[in-house]
């Protein structure tokens, strides 16, 4: 099983020109994130992406706890992450706060 952090980078024009797609990727590794900016500003999308420093693998999980694999939970940056979503699901889908 290859792990994420040895993927291949991604390859120019694998994305639809035009894409109408709404994109929201959470990130804690900034080596890849020029390679998605890239794609997703080639294919036209409408995107955003948050990155987070000193978050591993698996930060938003409170059970994760195994940072010699690069995975572990990191609080200040799951906050962070969760306000972000929210903000986001928001701007898509309008607010979908019951009784609103």
């Amino acid at each position: 099983m290859r792990r994420h952090d040895q993927a291949p980078p991604a390859q120019a024009g694998c994305l639809p020109s035009g894409l109408r797609a709404k994109a929201g990727r959470i990130h804690a590794r900034p080596d890849a994130v020029l390679a998605i900016a890239r794609e997703l500003t080639d294919a036209g999308a409408d995107w955003q992406l948050q990155a987070y420093g000193h978050a591993m693998h698996a930060f938003t999980f409170e059970g994760a706890n195994n940072p010699q694999a690069g995975i572990l939970y990191h609080p200040v940056a799951a906050r962070r992450a969760e306000a972000a979503l929210r903000t986001f699901l928001a701007q898509v889908l309008g607010d979908t706060t019951p009784g609103t």
